[in-house]
């Protein structure tokens, strides 16, 4: 019976840290162009990027937009995201997107 608990136990822990390791990458694109992509797992230190009319935040486990001067601020209004989501600045043409899991691609990207 202990066996089987242990057992258990370690499957889960095994589980567990499989999903804690998965891929958890930003993709920032500009009127079409890829920007940047940033694994977020990696991010140790929150950092700014400057994309003309928004501002980027980059912190560990997440990403968000702070700044923009577009009329009605909706990508800031956003929040943070990680582990997937998007957040999109129409009159900018600024899209950033998570990808999750391995192996995750566009499928498209729109102009």
């Amino acid at each position: 019976m202990l066996f089987a608990v242990l057992a258990v136990c370690a499957a889960a822990l095994l589980l567990l840290r499989s999903r804690v390791s998965e891929r958890n990458t930003a993709v920032i694109y500009r009127d079409g162009e890829l920007v940047e992509k940033i694994d977020l797992n990696l991010v140790t230190q929150s950092r700014e990027i400057d994309l003309g009319g928004n501002v980027v935040l980059v912190e560990p486990g997440r990403i968000s937009v702070i700044e923009a001067d577009c009329p009605d601020k909706l990508c800031v209004r956003q929040g943070k995201i990680g582990g997937g989501g998007m957040i999109g600045c129409l009159p900018n043409k600024i899209l950033i997107s998570i990808e999750s899991g391995a192996g995750s691609e566009a499928d498209a990207v729109v102009r």
